[in-house]
């Protein structure tokens, strides 16, 4: 998503999450957490959803909205309304 190739599945590595971060200029987690619930990503997040060999599918998580901002969808999703699974998270300090 955020490598210098373009993906038409929105996917990424942490690597290429953490690089167009730092370009934006927001504050972010040394590391990405494990997770398996949507409940339990504490505060606003970058999260890898779908395993894939050539870069995750990645999404925004916002626990204080209740709601996760996927790039494939137009509108944002209800945390209880995706069949996606999260896997890892990084946290992310949104700019205000």
């Amino acid at each position: 998503m955020f490598g210098k190739g373009r993906r038409e599945d929105y996917s990424s590595d942490w690597t290429d999450i953490r690089r167009a971060l730092k370009r934006l200029g927001l504050r972010f987690g040394h590391r990405a957490n494990h997770v398996s619930r949507w409940e339990s990503i504490p505060t606003t997040a970058i999260v890898a959803c779908c395993r894939r060999t050539k870069g995750n599918h990645v999404v925004v998580c916002s626990p204080d909205e209740k709601l996760i901002y996927d790039p494939r969808r137009k509108r944002p999703l209800p945390l209880n309304r995706t069949r996606h699974r999260p896997f890892s998270y990084l946290s992310v300090k949104p700019r205000i």
